[in-house]
């Protein structure tokens, strides 16, 4: 089971639309491009666009101050699952928070979109992965620990109960928050919404 949610390229910006957030003009986006100080790509009629991420670390490696009201430009969510059930109810939460959602069950495609994708939010379900979950979370928190410092980073454990040597054993590994799987439509996007707002 891999999904993938989000809107692809509609959600990436046109020159214009990033001459717009960051109040410059936009023949110096165009420079930028051309230049390669700020990645894009070309649509096949020629247009160019720019994702959000690549924006941000422009504006991030550049020293330029963020856009007021884009502050959660790349908020995403990658979950790593093999329980339709869990999926569901952490989609509903993510919908609410108006998160990027990318879903998977294998651990290649997740590697694939901690790198692609930069998904500032990974929900690792305990009770279903096929890999060494102490191993799982060292590559996630290497992940953080490389990602740029704009974005906040949380790693978030879900299965059907937790005890207390496990929330012990968690919290030294640095996992922030830990749900219990009834847990997840009430308290996700709570935390969620946290997230977002820090």
């Amino acid at each position: 089971m891999t999904r993938k949610y989000g809107r692809n390229h509609r959600d990436h910006l046109s020159p214009r639309g990033v001459a717009k957030l960051c109040q410059v003009n936009f023949k110096t986006v165009l420079r930028w491009i051309h230049c390669e100080d700020l990645k894009a790509y070309q649509l096949p009629g020629g247009s160019n666009r720019v994702s959000p991420t690549d924006l941000l670390e422009f504006l991030y490696k550049y020293k330029m101050p963020w856009p007021e009201n884009e502050k959660h430009i790349n908020s995403s969510v990658l979950l790593i699952t093999e329980k339709e059930e869990i999926c569901g109810r952490v989609e509903e939460a993510v919908d609410k928070e108006e998160f990027k959602f990318y879903s998977t069950s294998d651990k290649f495609d997740a590697g694939f979109y901690l790198v692609t994708e930069k998904p500032n939010i990974v929900i690792l379900d305990m009770g279903s992965i096929g890999m060494r979950l102490d191993k799982t979370i060292e590559v996630i928190d290497e992940y953080f620990q490389d990602a740029p410092t704009y974005m906040s980073n949380s790693l978030i454990c879900v299965r059907e109960g937790f005890k207390n040597t496990d929330l012990e054993w968690l919290g030294e590994k640095g996992v922030e928050y830990c749900l219990s799987y009834e847990d997840v439509p009430q308290d996700l996007p709570e935390i969620l919404k946290g997230i977002k707002d820090e």
